[in-house]
C-alpha cells in the first residue's frame, strides 16, 4: 500500500511539473500589456523620417493589421477563425503569420514539433483584446484572454505570437476569456465572440513535416 501511495504521488508530481506558465514578455504581441512590442520586429531603417503609407503596407504588422481591418470582416454571421500555428520564433514567425493572414500560406492542423508559434488575433473590434496568460501543460495550451472597453469610438486589432516547443502527438490550444473586474461592462456574446476572437483549435504534431 506504501508503496501504492508513493507511485501515485510521484506520478501526480510529475504531471504537475509538465504544467508551464509561457510568460508574457517572451510574446510579441500587438497593443497588448506586458507583451513585447511586435512592431520591433520588422525591418530597421536608416534615419528619422516617418514611414509614408505606401512604405508602411510592405511592413508585415501593417499588412497584418490591414488583413483584420472592417474592410476584411468576416461575413455577417461568418467567424473569425482559430487560432493557427507557424514554423519558427521572432521575424521568421512574423512573416510566416503574414503569409497565412494574406492568404499566401494555407492553416495546417498537422505541425512539426519543436519551436513553434501559436497565433491568437482579433479583428477590429471597439475592445482591446488583452491576453493575460498562456498555460502550457501536457497536450493542451490555454490562452487567456480579456476584453477592455475604449474610451472612444475607436476600433483596435490585435494579434500575437506565442512561442511554444511542441512534442510529437495530439495538442489543442483553447481560448477563453476571462471576465472584466467592472460588472457594468457587457460581455459579448457568444456569436460576437466567434464573429471577431480567434477561437480553440486542435491539431496533430508530427516528428516530421513541414510548415511556412
Amino acid at each position: 500500500m506504501y508503496r501504492f501511495l508513493t507511485f501515485a504521488i510521484a506520478v501526480l508530481v510529475s504531471s504537475a511539473a509538465v504544467a508551464e506558465e509561457i510568460p508574457l514578455k517572451s510574446i510579441w504581441a500587438l497593443d497588448m500589456p506586458e507583451t513585447r512590442d511586435i512592431r520591433e520586429l520588422q525591418p530597421k531603417r536608416e534615419g528619422t523620417k516617418p514611414l509614408t503609407d505606401a512604405e508602411a503596407a510592405k511592413f508585415p504588422v501593417r499588412q497584418i493589421q490591414r488583413a483584420l481591418t472592417p474592410r476584411f470582416w468576416p461575413p455577417e454571421g461568418g467567424d473569425a477563425g482559430s487560432v493557427f500555428i507557424v514554423k519558427g520564433r521572432g521575424p521568421k514567425a512574423l512573416r510566416n503569420a503574414e503569409a497565412v493572414f494574406l492568404g499566401k500560406t494555407k492553416r495546417s492542423e498537422t505541425i512539426p514539433a519543436g519551436s513553434q508559434s501559436i497565433v491568437f488575433y482579433a479583428f477590429a473590434i471597439g475592445r482591446y483584446v488583452h491576453i493575460q496568460s498562456v498555460r502550457q501543460d501536457g497536450e493542451e495550451i490555454v490562452i487567456q484572454y480579456q476584453l477592455v472597453p475604449h474610451e472612444s469610438l475607436d476600433l483596435t486589432t490585435h494579434f500575437a505570437l506565442i512561442p511554444v516547443t511542441l512534442q510529437p502527438g495530439p495538442l489543442k490550444v483553447k481560448v477563453e476569456e476571462l471576465p472584466h473586474d467592472d460588472f457594468r461592462i457587457k460581455p459579448l456574446t457568444a456569436a460576437e465572440k466567434r464573429r471577431f476572437i480567434s477561437d480553440s483549435s486542435e491539431f496533430h504534431v508530427t516528428s516530421e513535416g513541414s510548415l511556412p
